[in-house]
């Protein structure tokens, strides 16, 4: 007999571990609305297309999850299975404007992975003569706009000639979460078999109805970029007022989503906001999903802007510790256990958690000062929607000392973030 060689051998794929529950939620949007989100990092300087693969294949070596795909045998038990070995796809393209990112983020949020190859990241590589820019495209149930950052991290560092460290499989938050649990024994908490968060409460708007988008054309990206003057003065304002960049930025979002949608300007407004769960289950190293979503309820009629934002801030306050964040995780398991198939996950998903608007704040991002080529001037993002029909989304991140905002939406609003640049000033010069 002729033995195959080993290039002619088939790839049989080894189970990693199962989806945890909120990976298990992403997954299922996926496969009703698509759900990529993508970040971008403008650059002053340029290397060499060759160097930008070898630091990628180094990233890749490094991080197990960026060779995983999802085995859907099971659809009502997908697990993350070992990829073939194949590189991150990267394309490199000419950079004719400074906002060239925004319309390629646009075509790579809308163009799907194919769950059952991996890897699920991609990256594009705008250049021109004097600068770049990196989008780097994600699939959700795979990592997070944080867990991005730490890839690009690790990027730039690759690029400096720094060697990186190879990774084990990362637990999900959610075994994170079980084993801080079982190492301090505490108790559970009475309200974790409570229906999914997602569930309408006595907080939810009635006047509110939302649907799943099911993969509705492509989304619209702009950005705006406060200077480092607007932003400190705008922070510090915003410590006087007892309240935060994050939750200031939602209260004028809020107004200005009233201000431009004749259909809002009387209602109660649904807002969530990503919560980044590392800092409570002592995985700051992980670039595994890790987030959950807080919601708050900005009511009509309107306060001032500083009252709105610290009411805000109020009813997020309580899902920033470990025990909402575990007893979150625990709700959404229980629905998970009922087998519900992806399309039902999605519709109560849209009916209970659909809201008007969602910030997702990648908060502070700053990268080591490396050699290597390349100066990091702007990190933008992320452009995420859940795929409910009419949001309006914010990415937000402060880099360099200026506050970032990238306005994604199905249904743009035409000067949507002048408008929330407009309040934000507003408010400042007014407290």
């Amino acid at each position: 007999m002729t033995a195959l060689p080993i290039s002619a051998l088939r790839h049989v794929p080894a189970k990693l571990r199962s989806l945890s529950g909120f990976e298990h939620l992403f997954w299922a949007v996926d496969k009703v609305n698509g759900f990529n989100f993508a970040i971008a990092v403008s650059f002053r300087g340029s290397v060499a297309p060759a160097r930008w693969r070898a630091a990628f294949a180094a990233v890749q070596k490094r991080h197990p999850f960026l060779n995983v795909a999802v085995n859907e045998d099971d659809p009502l038990a997908p697990f993350f299975a070992s990829g073939a070995g194949l590189p991150i796809s990267l394309a490199f393209q000419r950079r004719t404007s400074c906002i060239d990112w925004q319309r390629v983020m646009e075509s790579e949020i809308a163009q799907l992975f194919d769950l059952s190859t991996a890897p699920l990241l991609r990256a594009v590589v705008l250049e021109d003569d004097a600068s770049c820019d990196l989008v780097i495209t994600a699939h959700h149930a795979v990592i997070d706009g944080i867990g991005v950052v730490a890839v690009i991290r690790d990027l730039l560092a690759a690029l400096a000639g720094h060697a990186l460290a190879a990774l084990p499989v990362p637990p999900s938050a959610e075994h994170r979460a079980a084993q801080i649990r079982a190492a301090n024994q505490w108790s559970v908490p009475e309200d974790a078999a409570e229906p999914a968060p997602w569930q309408a409460d006595e907080a939810q708007p009635r006047n509110r109805t939302f649907v799943s988008r099911n993969r509705k054309g492509k989304c619209a990206i702009t950005a705006l970029r406060l200077s480092p003057d607007e932003t400190a003065r705008l922070l510090g304002y915003a410590r006087r007022e007892r309240t935060t960049i994050g939750a200031v930025l939602a209260a004028a979002a809020a107004e200005a989503l009233r201000d431009l949608s004749p259909e809002l300007k009387e209602s109660d407004l649904r807002l969530t906001t990503a919560l980044d769960a590392r800092p409570y289950l002592s995985n700051q190293d992980d670039f595994v999903l890790s987030v959950i979503s807080p919601r708050a309820i900005v009511s009509y009629p309107v306060a001032n802007l500083f009252a709105t934002a610290r009411a805000i801030k109020s009813q997020i306050a309580p899902y920033q510790c470990f025990d909402a964040i575990e007893a979150t995780f625990a709700r959404v398991g229980a629905v998970l256990a009922q087998k519900f198939d992806a399309g039902t996950i999605v519709n109560l998903l849209s009916q209970g958690f659909g809201c008007d608007l969602l910030i997702s704040n990648l908060k502070t991002v700053e990268f080591p000062a490396l050699t290597g080529g390349l100066v990091a001037e702007a990190v933008w993002g992320p452009s995420v929607l859940v795929g409910i029909e009419g949001e309006h989304t914010i990415g937000s991140a402060t880099f360099g000392g200026a506050l970032h905002l990238v306005y994604s939406s199905f249904t743009p609003l035409p000067g949507f973030l002048e408008a929330v640049h407009e309040k934000l000033a507003n408010a400042c010069s007014a407290s």
